[in-house]
C-alpha cells in the first residue's frame, strides 16, 4: 500500500498517521464486509473457486499415481503462489509455504512456471512478462554497477534490484539474462499475440542485446 518509490524511513509523521487511518478504514471495511457471511458461505464460495481452476487446468495421469500425485501438487502450488492479478509481482522461489528466499523471485521463473500459465492462465503469463518490463529500470542500474551498457536482471529480487547475498551467483551468473527475451519469445510464440512484443518487449530485447554486446 505504500508507494514502490518511497521509503518508509522517509515519511513524515503526519503522512504515516495518514496511512494509518487509510488501513483501518480499509480493515474495517473488509471486516465489515465479511460480518454478513457466515463460514459455510465462505467455504461454498471458496470451494466453487478451487473446482473451476481444477476443472481448468488439471492434468490428469493414467497408470501411474505418483507422478499423478507429483503433477497435481505442483499445480496446487502455483494456484496458490501466483494468480496472476499483479504485474508488479512474480512467483516467489519457496512460495507461499516454502521456509526460505521470504517472497523474493528468481530470474529463471520464466523457464520453469511461465509454461503452466501460458496453457492455464494467459493473464498471469502475461502479467508475468508485464513485471519484468516493470523492472526494466532496475536492470539497467544493474548493468551499469557491473559497468556494461542495456539491462541485467537480478538474480534474486522483490521488487528488481538484487537481493541475492550469495556472491558468486551475484557476480558470475549472467547467463540468467537469456530467460527474459526467451519468454517474450514464448509468449508471443504461444499466443500468437504481438502487442506486447511491439510495445514493451522490444525494449526489453533491444536493453538485454546491448547488455550482452558489451
Amino acid at each position: 500500500l505504500i508507494p514502490k518509490e518511497s521509503d518508509h524511513t522517509d515519511i513524515a509523521p503526519d503522512q504515516e498517521r495518514d496511512l494509518v487511518s487509510f488501513l483501518k478504514d480499509r480493515s474495517r471495511k473488509h471486516a465489515d464486509e465479511y460480518q454478513a457471511l457466515n463460514y459455510d458461505a465462505i467455504k461454498e464460495a471458496h470451494a466453487r473457486e478451487v473446482a473451476a481452476r481444477w476443472d481448468n487446468n488439471d492434468v490428469q495421469v493414467d497408470g501411474d499415481e505418483a507422478s499423478q500425485q507429483g503433477i497435481r501438487y505442483c499445480m496446487f502450488q502455483l494456484f496458490n503462489t501466483y494468480a496472476g492479478l499483479d504485474s508488479h509481482i512474480n512467483i516467489g522461489a519457496k512460495g507461499l509455504t516454502g521456509e526460505w528466499y521470504f517472497g523474493r523471485y528468481f530470474w529463471d521463473s520464466e523457464a520453469f512456471c511461465l509454461p503452466h500459465y501460458l496453457l492455464t492462465n494467459e493473464v498471469a503469463a502475461r502479467n508475468l512478462l508485464e513485471c519484468r518490463y516493470n523492472t526494466l529500470d532496475a536492470a539497467r542500474a544493474r548493468a551499469r554497477e557491473f559497468g556494461y551498457e542495456g539491462a541485467c536482471y537480478a538474480w534474486q529480487t522483490i521488487d528488481g534490484s538484487e537481493d541475492c547475498g550469495v556472491w558468486e551467483y551475484v557476480f558470475g551468473e549472467v547467463h540468467i539474462n537469456a530467460i527474459v527475451p526467451y519468454a517474450i519469445y514464448l509468449y508471443t510464440k504461444t499466443t500468437g499475440k504481438k502487442d506486447y512484443l511491439y510495445t514493451k518487449g522490444v525494449e526489453v530485447l533491444i536493453e538485454e542485446s546491448r547488455f550482452w554486446a558489451t
